[in-house]
């Protein structure tokens, strides 16, 4: 069990570890498992149990929200609806935006919408 005080100073390795357990990032030492999966290993197993908001995120100027939600979906055997979903956030008129385009808290209710599509 990993426990994070909130007040930890940045560079405390707080994200690092973070991507350590999703297995986008490798560890110096030691293993890592979630779910029973070794998140290195199993990676598209996992991400179809556990859906992840990213700190950041960089996507292609010119990818539009609508397709970089059918992109995403398309990863998961299973997605949720992102239609309802950008409706429930707000942002179902800006589906045919360009991402780049998009407020930084309209980014984020984004990037929320995108780890939302796994369905548990």
């Amino acid at each position: 069990m990993l426990t994070f005080n909130h007040q930890n100073a940045n560079g405390a390795g707080k994200t690092t570890t973070i991507e350590c357990i999703l297995g986008t990032r490798k560890a110096d030492a030691g293993s890592v498992s979630i779910l029973g999966l070794d998140p290195r290993k199993n990676r598209k197993e996992l991400f179809e149990q556990v859906g992840v908001q990213f700190q950041e995120a960089s996507y292609s100027d010119k990818i539009k929200v609508w397709e970089l939600c059918e992109e995403t979906a398309c990863l998961y055997r299973k997605a949720a609806n992102y239609e309802e979903l950008l409706r429930q956030f707000g942002l179902w008129e800006k589906r045919g935006a360009f991402v780049n385009e998009l407020s930084g808290g309209q980014k984020q209710r984004l990037f929320i919408v995108l780890a939302l599509l796994v369905v548990l």
